[in-house]
């Protein structure tokens, strides 16, 4: 994962994904690559949740002014 990947709107996001990086592997249990991939997974979890929760909230708006 770099920097690139991540679209500008997500602004402090970026850094706070980095450090959640750098946290695992200063820990020593994950390597820098183990990490990047469990912060891009942890991300995609997150926009997936997102995405989800958009979705449903239209389909409500839908039904909602249907049933108005």
């Amino acid at each position: 994962m770099s920097e690139r990947n991540l679209p500008k709107e997500f602004g402090n996001a970026r850094d706070d994904l980095w450090r959640k990086v750098e946290e695992y592997t200063r820990e020593g249990k994950l390597t820098k690559q183990e990490a990047k991939d469990l912060v891009q997974l942890e991300f995609n979890e997150k926009l997936l949740d997102t995405a989800e929760f958009n979705k449903m909230s239209q389909l409500r708006a839908k039904l909602e002014n249907k049933a108005a």
